[in-house]
């Protein structure tokens, strides 16, 4: 299975956990399953865009316009 497999996985399963920003993913991954799964913002960005042009996830309204949340 190839890393962009596993990333859209990993991904897909932190946003049921609970919604956030590209950045709020890496730091879950950095500090909750980091003894299992690691993952840079060249990984994640790609594949929340991918997911996002799949129908998959959506945004939701930010008190930032910096900022995108995921659900």
């Amino acid at each position: 299975m190839a890393i962009k497999n596993k990333t859209r996985y990993a991904i897909l399963g932190i946003l049921s956990i609970h919604s956030g920003t590209g950045y709020d993913i890496k730091k879950y991954c950095d500090t909750v399953i980091s003894n299992f799964w690691n993952e840079n913002f060249g990984h994640i960005y790609p594949v929340l865009n991918q997911l996002l042009s799949e129908g998959l996830i959506q945004t939701e309204e930010s008190p930032s316009p910096r900022k995108k949340y995921i659900r």
